[in-house]
This record gives structure tokens, C-alpha cells and sequence, in this order.
């Protein structure tokens, strides 16, 4: 890890050689200060949001109004 504004950051895992710009599939990753758990639960496999990850889940789905080049599916 190195310093940024005196924080350790973790370095980018994006591969240098690939244009993050083309067509393809991506997945979008979320993470929480400290990994706290308070985006919802898994209860017998199964997703159960909080109310601040349906929050985060509207922000997501909202993302292809404001880049019109991205699809999403689930």
C-alpha cells in the first residue's frame, strides 16, 4: 500500500493493458468504511436490503441515466 494525503490507499486493481472504455460486462463492487455490514443481511441465500442499501441500489440503477452507453442487467 502507499501513502495518499499522509492515508494508506490500496493501489488499483485494473488491469494496465485494458481499455475500461470498450464494450463488455463489469461488475460494480461496493465497499463500506471498516466493511461494516449496513448495506442488508443474506437470509437463506437471498439479498435482504437495509434502508442505506436500497439507497445504494437506486443510486446503481439510476447510473445508465446519466451514461446513456451503459446497460444493466441483474
Amino acid at each position: 500500500m502507499t501513502l495518499y494525503f499522509n492515508k494508506y490507499r490500496i493501489e488499483s486493481n485494473r488491469l494496465q493493458f485494458w481499455d475500461y472504455s470498450a464494450p463488455g460486462s463489469y461488475f460494480i463492487t461496493v465497499n463500506t468504511q471498516d466493511r461494516l455490514t449496513i448495506l442488508g443481511k443474506i437470509e437463506y441465500g437471498r439479498m435482504i436490503l437495509s434502508d442505506v442499501g436500497k439507497i445504494v441500489s437506486e443510486f446503481i440503477k439510476e447510473i445508465p441515466t446519466y451514461h446513456t452507453r451503459v446497460i444493466q442487467d441483474e
